[in-house]
Parts: C-alpha cells; structure tokens; sequence
C-alpha cells in the first residue's frame, strides 16, 4: 500500500510526514490488497490568519473507484485524524458492497449458465431422455 503525503501553504515536517503515514497504515492495512495508492493531502487555507482552516484530504485509489474524504479543523493533526477514520468507514464500506456485488454477480452466472444449459439440452434433436 503505498501512502503519499502532500502539504499545500505550509511545510511538511517529518513529525507530520511521520504521523499522518503512521495513522493511514493502521487504520487502513487490513483493506491493503483492495487499495492501490493513497494520496492524503493537508493544507492551511487561510494561511497566518488562523481559525478553522487546517483541511486533510485523504484519496484512496482502488482497483475500480476513487475514494475521496475530507475534514476541515483548526488543528491539523485532529484533521488527519479525522479525515483517516472516516476514510477507513468509507473504505469498509466500499469492501462490503464490493463483495456483496461480487456474491449476487457470481449467484446470477451461476443461475443463467443453468439456464442456458437446460435451453441447450431441450433444444438438441439427440438428447438422450
């Protein structure tokens, strides 16, 4: 699973580089053969001013889709932190419908080749009854 970190109006550090890639491979490693690449993105949006305005974005990238998640506070890392746990709901979401979807796929081949073979024996002049 790989996890790419970006800062936009602010410099990333380490710690929060550290951090935000701590918190995404623990709340997302069960979900790791689902998801392709996650790109979490943490800005400042009204720079020096201050107020509610740190945002982390968080895109989850899988076979099919492309998650996205955000939250917006005034302290970054309570942001991240956020924006990961919705994520990681989002994301088992997404694994249970994905699964569900796979099962009635699967039920209905199953039902149609069936079919198909009953319409094929009916219709051939050799079967064999």
């Amino acid at each position: 699973m790989q996890v790419l970190v970006q800062a936009n109006g602010f410099r990333l550090t380490e710690a929060l580089n550290n951090h935000v890639k701590t918190r995404v491979e623990f709340a997302l490693s069960r979900f790791s053969g689902l998801v392709r690449k996650i790109v979490v993105s943490v800005s400042d949006q009204n720079g020096p001013k201050g107020g509610v305005d740190k945002a982390c974005v968080v895109r989850i990238q899988t076979d099919g889709q492309e998650l996205v998640v955000k939250d917006v506070e005034s302290d970054a890392y309570v942001a991240i932190g956020r924006a990961v746990s919705r994520a990681k709901h989002t994301l088992a979401r997404h694994a249970h419908r994905t699964k569900i979807f796979k099962k009635k796929r699967s039920r209905l081949q199953k039902v149609l080749l069936a079919n198909q073979r009953m319409t094929e024996e009916e219709a051939s002049p050799f079967s064999q009854t």
